[in-house]
């Protein structure tokens, strides 16, 4: 197995955080539309679910925003620990 410069891992970190918040973000997405079209045609309660809808979606995009800002200014979770001996 090839060993991996700090760079490169520090690489796959980041590109494995994005990939977390787009699938996230996806999961929220579906969960959110299939509860108001629920709403919607099952409960009969369309006003609800353009409410839900909207409020959701606003939701997510604030806490999509304040994650983005987050993690540009260093708050990466994930610290590494050189194990070389």
């Amino acid at each position: 197995m090839a060993s991996l410069s700090d760079t490169e891992v520090q690489s796959h970190v980041s590109t494995y955080d994005s990939f977390l918040k787009i699938v996230l973000a996806a999961a929220s997405h579906v969960t959110i539309l299939l509860t108001s079209l629920a709403l919607a045609f099952i409960a009969d309660a369309p006003v609800f679910a353009v409410i839900l809808f909207l409020v959701g979606h606003g939701i997510l995009l604030a806490v999509l925003l304040a994650r983005r800002r987050t993690s540009s200014q260093g708050g990466n979770v994930l610290r590494l620990v050189s194990v070389r001996s």
